[in-house]
């Protein structure tokens, strides 16, 4: 991929022209389109970095169904956060008449640049269209200067975002910032597994109870409990029933017959 860095190669104030100047001309011949809806995305969205280190992002592009021809943005961030490195430019699609630059800017008169700006403009000559896929524009490298948990937006600005179209309406497409931070990422928060609920063990059946008739005749039904919580009907009312046979029959086995 091209390089430009603020030290060296073209600068944004020479090339800006000529871009504009060769996109303007071919734009000449070219048709209205119909603009869909296009993003403009950081890559990736959020960046976690040691102090010092180097780390790269990308300012992504989803063209709309018009396409992109020409574009300006600008992504903003705090240089007592991070500092600009080095931006590698996209390069030119094949066949298509490109021309394009990647340069840090100072937007707040301080000490150090706050953004960089990345511009260019693609045509296709055989089908009078921009680009039409997602695009990497360009890949910035930055370091971190500040102290762990500083952090800064990467704040994504759109100058100016074209389709092929003579008129030059600018489109609006949605923007997504990205994020940096300096330190490492916080812990994964997990979600407690919960405990298996301890399954009760059945209520067991009452015992029969044996119950003697006459010593010699034996009469096995369930003894009747009232107290027992959750006891059917049922097996209460023959437990009464039992108790009564066991009387009735206790008694006549000790009558005496005539």
């Amino acid at each position: 991929m091209g390089h430009a860095t603020g030290g060296c190669g073209i600068t944004l104030l020479r090339v800006i022209p000529l871009i504009l100047v060769g996109v303007t001309l071919a734009f000449a011949a070219q048709g209205t389109h119909a603009a869909g809806e296009a993003q403009v995305y950081i890559d990736p969205a959020t960046t976690f970095v040691g102090q010092g280190q180097q780390f790269d992002v990308g300012i992504v592009a989803v063209p709309s169904d018009d396409t992109l021809a020409a574009w300006v943005i600008e992504v903003q961030y705090d240089p007592n956060v991070i500092l600009f490195d080095a931006c590698d430019p996209l390069d030119r699609p094949p066949g298509f008449i490109f021309a394009t630059a990647c340069e840090p800017v100072d937007n707040g008169g301080g000490p150090e640049d706050d953004a960089v700006v990345t511009v260019g403009g693609a045509l296709d000559p055989q089908t009078e269209e921009g680009i039409a896929s997602i695009v990497t524009l360009a890949t910035v490298t930055f370091h971190a200067v500040g102290n762990d948990g500083d952090s800064t937006d990467l704040d994504i600005e759109i100058v100016s975002f074209l389709g092929p179209d003579p008129e030059g309406i600018e489109q609006n497409p949605t923007t997504t910032n990205g994020f940096v931070q300096i330190g490492p990422p916080p812990p994964a928060t997990q979600t407690p597994t919960p405990s298996p609920t301890p399954s009760q063990p059945p209520t067991p059946s009452p015992s029969p109870t044996p119950m003697s008739v006459g010593g010699s005749v034996q009469l096995t039904t369930a003894a009747a409990d009232h107290s027992r919580a959750g006891l059917p009907l049922a097996a209460t009312l023959l437990g009464v029933a039992a108790a009564t046979i066991a009387v009735v029959a206790s008694s006549l086995t000790h009558r005496r017959w005539p």
